[in-house]
């Protein structure tokens, strides 16, 4: 079967690196090393469920003999023997099943364990990634990663461990006892039998993994397209252009589908060669078994022991099988898991000898930016905001005026150039330092699903009831809270109370507040008009700028004229900076915008 070849054009999204089969082993060896007790337990009960699966074959075959009037070795003759051999068969059943249980319990906790620390590593380090190499990837990437590969792993980890460890204990102890009857059936199983499942299996892993990378891939390009369209739904509807993107969504969707069953193909394969291995089996062990009783190595009964030991591993070889099939979806998942953190900076080293910034001056100096593949955004930029005083970015829109934001908190990094905060560069400080130093309040905030209290506990995990409402009131929400049925402990956004999207800029502004940075960077952030009762997110902004270092990416007009000190930017560069009575006076760029924005209203 021949791999499908790769559609990905130069266009495609530059999406995360896969891990190396090294990679994975360290890091599964690492997740795996506090839970080996736990196999360590596990195995041996497992080994014992097996021995005892082997008294039920052994015993009919016994049977068989009894019924024929042989004297079976432990069991006797006679009926005592029949009834010797039921209490047998029950005992071992009891017995294998509670060790089977107790095994299987042990390894799925094992493996749960490492499930949940894997979900937990996997979602640290996409929280972790930097924002310019996520929006390379595309959201799809990260999305698939976190969700549909965890979910393939976890699968995997939980029904293959306990089988592997039982299936493998099960073949191990089945095959000695078929020897223990005799020699030859081990090996005429081994000779008929091997080539088979060993051409299967090599064939099924020559195809299977690429297939899976790229089904993976799919679906992350699939994940990417319905985020797109979610989050751009009023957009198309309002311009009626859902026709337009059909066809966008459909094309992966199909794709998913096309390796899908490419999967289950070569997984049919698999199966199919697996049975054939099973029917050879039977049949050599039958005519083997008949020619033993012919010549008097065996009796009737050992060589019916010998063949319901072979029916025994049928379910234990197909559990090995499925093994296989879900490991190799697993790996490739796994690949992409750790694949998230193979180029993550780590800085527990730079957080041990950090230097804190002594003073909220923000300072850049000699700035140059360009996003991928485009022009220059930024070209040699300087620019300094002195400690506690306010700052406002004015300009059309493409002027620069976002990006300089998010160089200035770290958000992005510049190509040249550096952005200073009391003498420190930015994009030195570890990530935990930069967080709580400079803080962006986006354009678009988002509010996470849960009580308003958890939402704004975010920023200082454990705050205070007192520091929770003071940012409350910072941030113009009192009357707001008040309203709602259990205060800050209301639960909000998905499945709670609806929240506006200048409720959830508010809410983003109270966070920042518990947080009480240094510097607050706002972009656009008041940019939203709302007559709800109390909603006063300029007022709030306002508020949260006091006596910090503040810098403003001012949508309207009216945000600028309040500010220390105007900056006016056009194409990426500074054309007027003053204030708002001295741009006025000088009847540049500013003037022209006050005037025109006065005209419209």
């Amino acid at each position: 079967m021949t791999a499908p070849t790769s559609t990905v054009d130069a266009s495609a999204p530059e999406t995360f690196a896969l891990a190396s089969g090294r990679e994975v082993w360290a890091e599964t060896c690492r997740l795996g090393r506090p839970q080996a007790w736990r196999v360590a337990l596990a195995v041996p009960l497992l080994l014992f469920a097996a021995f005892c699966g082997l008294a039920l074959p052994a015993v009919l075959g016994g049977l068989v003999d009894i019924v024929r009037g042989r004297e079976v070795p432990l069991l006797g003759s006679g009926s005592d023997a029949v009834v010797r051999s039921i209490a047998v068969m029950v005992a071992a059943t009891l017995a294998g099943a509670a060790a089977h249980g107790v095994g299987t319990v042990l390894s799925a906790g094992a493996a749960d364990r490492v499930v949940a620390d894997l979900r937990e590593q996997s979602m640290r380090a996409a929280l972790r990634r930097p924002l310019a190499r996520v929006e390379r990837a595309g959201s799809g990437d990260i999305v698939s990663r976190t969700t549909d590969d965890v979910a393939a792993v976890t699968s995997a980890v939980n029904q293959a461990v306990p089988a592997l460890t039982g299936a493998g204990a099960a073949v191990l102890v089945t095959a000695v006892g078929m020897a223990g009857i005799h020699w030859s059936f081990v090996v005429a199983l081994v000779v008929v039998t091997s080539p088979v499942y060993v051409f299967v299996v090599r064939r099924y892993r020559r195809e299977a993994p690429p297939l899976y990378v790229e089904e993976r891939a799919a679906r992350a390009s699939r994940a990417g397209e319905v985020l797109g369209i979610a989050e751009g739904a009023p957009t198309l509807r309002a311009l009626q252009l859902q026709d337009y993107r059909r066809p966008r969504a459909s094309q992966p969707s199909w794709q998913v589908t096309r390796l899908t069953v490419l999967v289950q193909v070569a997984t049919t394969r698999l199966f199919a060669g697996v049975n054939l291995a099973e029917f050879l089996g039977v049949s050599v062990l039958l005519a083997v078994g008949a020619w033993l009783v012919q010549v008097g190595e065996v009796s009737v009964g050992q060589a019916t022991a010998a063949s319901l030991f072979f029916f025994r591993l049928f379910g234990p070889i197909g559990a090995l099988v499925m093994v296989i099939d879900q490991v190799q979806s697993a790996s490739v998942s796994l690949r992409r898991i750790v694949g998230l953190g193979t180029d993550e900076s780590t800085d527990g080293a730079a957080a041990q000898g950090a230097v804190v910034p002594c003073s909220g001056d923000l300072t850049a100096q000699a700035l140059t930016f360009a996003y991928d593949g485009g022009a220059r955004v930024l070209d040699s930029f300087d620019l300094t905001v002195p400690q506690g005083s306010s700052l406002a970015l004015v300009g059309a829109s493409g002027a620069g005026k976002s990006t300089v934001a998010a160089l200035f908190t770290g958000v992005r990094s510049p190509q040249g150039g550096q952005v200073l905060l009391g003498g420190v560069d930015v994009a030195s400080m570890p990530p935990r330092v930069r967080a709580r130093s400079l803080v962006l309040i986006a354009q678009e905030s988002h509010v996470f699903s849960g009580s308003l209290r958890d939402d704004l506990c975010l920023a200082v995990p454990g705050a205070d009831e007192a520091a929770v409402q003071a940012a409350v009131e910072v941030a113009g929400l009192s009357e707001w809270v008040a309203s709602l049925p259990d205060g800050v402990d209301t639960v909000i956004g998905g499945g709670g109370v609806p929240v506006s999207p200048v409720r959830a800029q508010q809410i983003a502004i109270a966070r920042v507040a518990l947080l009480d940075p240094p510097v607050v960077v706002l972009d656009e952030a008041a940019s939203e008009e709302s007559s709800e009762p109390g909603a006063g997110v300029d007022e709030a902004a306002m508020r949260l700028a006091a006596g910090r270092t503040s810098v403003v990416v001012a949508h309207r007009l009216e945000q600028a004229r309040l500010a220390d000190r105007i900056v006016v930017m056009d194409s990426g560069a500074v054309v007027e900076s003053g204030s708002h009575e001295e741009l006025l006076a000088a009847d540049g760029r500013y003037a022209q915008l006050w005037r025109a924005g006065r005209c419209e209203s």
